[in-house]
């Protein structure tokens, strides 16, 4: 497989002022548009009435889990009630929409992760950038490359060994266009191997496929990677954070193993473009709370998430560093 490499438009010091430069200028945009009273919309005293935030994902799925063990926390701190709306549809675009839209900015607010990035880059999201305000990051979660026990695969080198010596003979089940694709992009790029990559269906169903000789590997949470890995039919060849996976402390991160591969699923809150920077700081401070809380990082823990705060400006740098590595990958992915 040929080196992939960022997208030469200026390289990419270029392509992160660029993301920056989107940021600023969609809010300048709103501000404008909406005028000064609409804009700063409960800023001093935000927030005064019920927040709602849209996850555009099914209820009972990690990301929605997740967002509704903080909207839980976070409502006693904020001193108002947090809730949940899954909506799904377009990628997510659905529910940006509804925060996008919003005529009492603040109140309306978008938690989602990496899919974010994926699906703007694949045009799967109709939306910019420039159209949200991000605020902070919230959980995040390790990944995990899963294969068959019986594949005699102990770890990842193992896998890129057989790799080379068959080229495109193995397969690995993703969702095409979202996050665990170009998760399967960023393995064939550091590992420099041809590896068939497949329309996955639900967990379950690739579970069985893999069990049954039909799949060869796919990625899964850390969380359900220490389930599959204790029943003894699946071997985890390595997670994919540099921190490790506290559930797996016996599998290695792809890193240790020689392959340049950072990427942990993370929750990022953001509001409509243009949101006033009081409610930016509430939320940061709020959000900055809550690493204080047991309970909270307790149920985090209990479905393999960790609390992963970062403040606007390092929210914007991760932002910076995922959508470039992720811009990268996309056109050898196809898009």
């Amino acid at each position: 497989m040929k080196t992939l490499y960022y997208k030469k438009i200026g390289g990419k010091n270029m392509l992160k002022r660029l993301i920056r430069t989107l940021f600023v200028a969609g809010a300048a945009f709103s501000l404008a548009a909406c005028g000064s009273d609409e804009a700063t919309n409960g800023g001093d005293n935000y927030p005064q009435e019920n927040i709602e935030i849209y996850v555009p994902f099914n209820p009972g799925g990690p990301t929605d889990n997740s967002a509704r063990i903080m909207a839980e926390e976070i409502s006693e701190i904020l001193g108002v009630n947090v809730t949940i709306i899954n909506q799904t549809g377009g990628g997510g675009s659905t529910a940006m929409n509804s925060v996008i839209s919003s005529n009492s900015p603040g109140y309306q607010l978008f938690y989602g992760h990496q899919a974010v990035f994926t699906g703007m880059a694949t045009g799967q999201i109709e939306y910019e950038l420039s159209d949200l305000t991000p605020l902070t990051t919230f959980s995040s979660s390790t990944q995990a490359l899963v294969v068959s026990s019986d594949s005699g695969w102990e770890d990842l080198n193992d896998l890129v060994e057989d790799a080379k010596s068959y080229p495109g003979e193995y397969t690995l089940a993703a969702d095409f266009g979202g996050a665990t694709h170009f998760m399967g992009g960023m393995l064939l790029q550091a590992a420099d191997i041809d590896i068939q990559m497949l329309e996955a269906g639900s967990e379950a169903e690739r579970m069985s496929a893999i069990l049954g000789g039909q799949i060869d590997m796919t990625f899964t949470s850390g969380s359900n990677a220490a389930e599959y890995q204790a029943s003894g039919d699946f071997t985890v060849l390595a997670v994919f954070a540099d921190g490790g996976e506290e559930l797996l402390p016996d599998v290695p991160s792809a890193s240790e193993q020689g392959f340049d591969i950072d990427f942990p699923i993370t929750h990022v809150l953001y509001g409509p473009a243009g949101l006033d920077e009081n409610i930016v700081s509430v939320w940061e401070e709020a959000t900055e709370q809550l690493t204080q809380k047991e309970e909270y990082i307790q149920s985090l823990g209990n479905i393999g998430h960790q609390h992963d705060f970062r403040t606007q400006e390092e929210t914007m740098e991760f932002i910076d560093e995922n959508y470039q590595y992720i811009d990268s990958l996309k056109s050898e992915l196809g898009y």
